[in-house]
């Protein structure tokens, strides 16, 4: 009896740290995903950033050569491209 007994409270004890393990790594798959999409919007974000950075300087580099332009008929045709 104390033998059977012994058994089915291992058996209640083991199945109660695989409930705990289970709900344990379902806790910490979630906190990954979680991080791993912040980390993910974030380099989103900052290639967002760096995009618009990069086509501002573009246009500033675009308007610095313009402003070279000697001919003014070619400046204003293409400061109507810009400004447009």
């Amino acid at each position: 009896v104390n033998s059977v007994s012994a058994k089915e409270q291992l058996s209640h004890c083991v199945k109660e740290i695989m409930a705990l393990l289970t709900e344990r790594q379902t806790m910490l798959a979630q906190a990954l995903e979680s991080s791993r999409q912040r980390r993910a919007d974030a380099l989103a974000n900052q290639v967002a950033e760096k995009r618009s950075l990069l086509e501002h300087a573009g246009l500033v580099a675009f308007t610095q050569e313009l402003l070279k332009e000697n001919d003014p008929s070619s400046f204003v045709h293409a400061a109507r491209i810009t400004h447009n």
